[in-house]
């Protein structure tokens, strides 16, 4: 069976460890939004959000609602049936919900802001600034489930989130060949308009010499001037 709380292929920020919702200078630290602990979000959702059976209810502060109903009864067997929705987060503190969509094979990201329902549909898992008003998608996804450019930031206008910038770093910029994949990031922290990330590729094997070359890692940051975001991910 591929249907899971943690989407086949999606990458781990915290080994599919439950949300951390709260204090703001945490939320740089939301983990793996793949497998969420929903019991965690709706306790956190100050009453606004509850799980009726298979529907899961969602209410504004405009007073309307809006409910999710789970069809996965046939993931058993493949893809029919098998359509679900989790609160993967509930962050009062910045008026968002997050709602994960899972199928047989991937999934969706779904932010509502919590006090009109306005959606933003994301490409892939987010990561919070510390105020909320910004997020950090890092799509290191190599099965097309989650088309997109491997870094975005997006930030908050009015009651959505928008693209700010993107960017799909190559050898030019890091100094490495990625091989088969993606490069990999983690944050380390977020402060203000500096983000500290972790970059990394695997190892790889190559056949004609049939030696193995290490996986490398090595620091990288995304900082916002005048004129915009700029990365820095050459590795030294």
């Amino acid at each position: 069976m591929r249907h899971s709380l943690c989407f086949p292929g999606l990458f781990v920020l915290a080994a599919c460890a439950a949300p951390i919702d709260g204090a703001p200078e945490k939320a740089f630290l939301q983990p793996d939004y793949s497998h969420p602990n929903e019991a965690a979000s709706i306790a956190n959702s100050n009453g606004r959000a509850r799980r009726i059976g298979d529907d899961l209810v969602l209410t504004f502060a405009d007073g309307h609602t809006k409910s999710f109903r789970n069809d996965d009864k046939g993931c058993e067997d493949g893809p029919d049936h098998c359509h679900s929705y989790v609160l993967a987060a509930a962050l009062p503190n910045f008026h968002w919900f997050l709602v994960v969509q899972r199928f047989y094979e991937g999934g969706k990201f779904d932010l509502y802001d919590d006090r009109a329902g306005l959606l933003t549909e994301l490409p892939y898992e987010a990561v919070f600034s510390p105020d909320g008003q910004r997020i950090l998608i890092q799509n290191d996804d190599v099965t097309s489930e989650f088309p997109g450019d491997n870094l975005e930031i997006w930030r908050r206008e009015g009651n959505r989130m928008e693209r700010e910038w993107a960017a799909n770093p190559d050898e030019r910029d890091t100094g490495i060949s990625r091989g088969p994949g993606l490069y990999h990031s983690e944050v380390q922290s977020w402060q203000g308009d500096r983000i500290v990330l972790i970059f990394s590729v695997p190892g790889a094997y190559d056949l004609k010499t049939r030696t193995s070359a290490p996986g490398r890692s090595w620091p990288a940051t995304l900082t916002r001037k005048a004129d915009g975001w700029h990365l820095s991910a050459r590795a030294p």
